[in-house]
């Protein structure tokens, strides 16, 4: 992601009828199943390029948000158990406050997310610590096995755009440089 926006704007957001944030993330905070923990990527509304992971496990409730290729935040026993569930609506850079199948009426500006989002992928498993270091050397160029980035329908609404193919550009934290990879 890359923003300059200080807001809480959503980055993600599913929603199923009975439960509007069943995975909801936001700039400072992320929820399932309507209940949430905080976090802040604050210091990364920089109006760089940042690869950001949050990952949860639903055994023993462990999270952790990854900013660039450092955990900036975790935390253990949030909603141990809960499944989520099939079935819902997928929106990226905008809150679903009424569900309708995608239905924008319920959008309000002030929840969107300002700035661009590249390469969002969805797994249904922890993601490895190391996939996820590896990951954010790159720009998008892995496959979730729930969703992938090429699934995602680009349509605007607010400030978000969504870029594929990606003009994401990550710092090589080795060499000081600049790597470009496109969403292929």
């Amino acid at each position: 992601m890359k923003t300059a926006d200080h807001e809480h704007g959503t980055i993600f957001s599913y929603a199923l009828p009975q439960t509007l944030n069943q995975l909801l993330i936001k700039k400072d905070s992320f929820f399932v199943n309507d209940c949430y923990e905080n976090t802040s990527l604050g210091v990364y509304y920089d109006g760089l390029w940042h690869p950001v992971c949050i990952v949860w496990g639903n055994k023993n409730g462990v999270w952790k948000l990854f900013a660039d290729d450092v955990i900036i935040d975790s935390g253990i026993n949030f909603q141990t158990g809960h499944v989520i569930k099939g079935g819902g609506v997928v929106i990226i850079g905008q809150h679903q406050d009424l569900f309708s199948e995608g239905d924008q009426s319920g959008f309000q500006y002030s929840q969107g997310f300002v700035g661009r989002i590249s390469g969002m992928n969805l797994w249904d498993f922890i993601v490895p610590q190391k996939k996820i270091l590896r990951m954010s050397q790159t720009c998008g160029v892995e496959i979730g096995n729930v969703l992938q980035w090429l699934d995602f329908e680009t349509k605007y609404h607010g400030d978000v755009i969504l870029e594929n193919p990606s003009s994401c550009q990550i710092p090589s934290a080795k060499q000081g440089t600049k790597k470009t990879k496109s969403n292929h």
